[in-house]
């Protein structure tokens, strides 16, 4: 089955590549386009097998979950502590950071399309923002 149009939308944007509404925007602001890599990610969609669609959507799944449990730790103490269990909020987002990574990295992987280099999960360059 082929993914839908939201899906794509949520695949690309897990790998650092601008959405069509937000590319004149950033165009406009001195951002890069989307570069050469993103002929390669669009492209990724026709040649998967009906595996690594599946392969995909899990990642994807992992992927929106890592980004709940990051939403729900935004604004809490540093340390909680109820009864005997003590929960170290920094080490968790740090661990989820790491997982958000992995599963970035490894549905870049599936997808058979590279990261965008603009990416904060990709070694490539950076792009500072304009003050």
């Amino acid at each position: 089955m082929a993914f839908s149009d939201e899906e794509k939308a949520k695949i690309l944007s897990a790998l650092g590549y601008p959405s069509f509404d937000k590319y004149g925007v950033a165009r406009g602001f001195g951002h890069p386009s989307a570069g050469p890599y993103s002929d390669l990610a669009y492209g990724a969609f026709d040649r998967l097998s009906a595996h690594g669609e599946h392969q995909v959507r899990e990642d994807l799944s992992e992927i929106d979950c890592i980004e709940r449990e990051l939403k729900r730790l935004r604004g809490k103490a540093a340390i909680s502590r109820t009864s005997d269990v003590t929960f170290d909020v920094p080490a968790a987002r740090k661990m989820l950071m790491q997982d958000l990574r992995r599963f970035t990295k490894k549905l870049a992987d599936d997808l058979g399309a590279p990261i965008s280099p603009d990416s904060p999960y990709s070694a490539g360059p950076r792009v500072r923002n304009m003050p």
